[in-house]
């Protein structure tokens, strides 16, 4: 597109927005990502655990226990250890990721008003 295009496409001009176009158009906020605070370890495994495939897990390993077949319940428990403790590395890892994002992305922009 050429300048003009663009300054078409944009409804703006060469010297930049009044104030007045710049308030209209900060109605949707920040451009930024949102920020929450990271969870605890502890939250992380509640929500894993409280999972209904965990869930179910955690049911056939009590029934094995009480029908004396503890291999199979130590089996079992072993699994919901592994599978929770991968399911709480990824999450660490994507929150790490997000504020990698966060922090990569431009914190300053420099508006011209009119």
């Amino acid at each position: 597109m050429t300048q003009s295009e663009v300054l078409t496409e944009t409804n703006t001009s060469e010297s930049g927005l009044s104030e007045d176009a710049v308030r209209i158009r900060q109605k949707d906020g920040l451009n930024e990502l949102a920020a929450k605070p990271p969870k605890a370890t502890l939250q992380m495994i509640k929500e894993q655990i409280i999972d209904p495939m965990i869930m179910i897990l955690l049911g056939a390993a009590l029934f094995s226990t009480l029908f004396h077949e503890y291999t199979e319940a130590i089996i079992i428990a072993m699994i919901v250890v592994i599978n929770t403790i991968i399911g709480i590395v990824q999450e660490k890892k994507a929150q790490s990721s997000l504020a990698a994002l966060r922090d990569m992305s431009a914190s300053m922009a420099h508006v011209i008003c009119a």
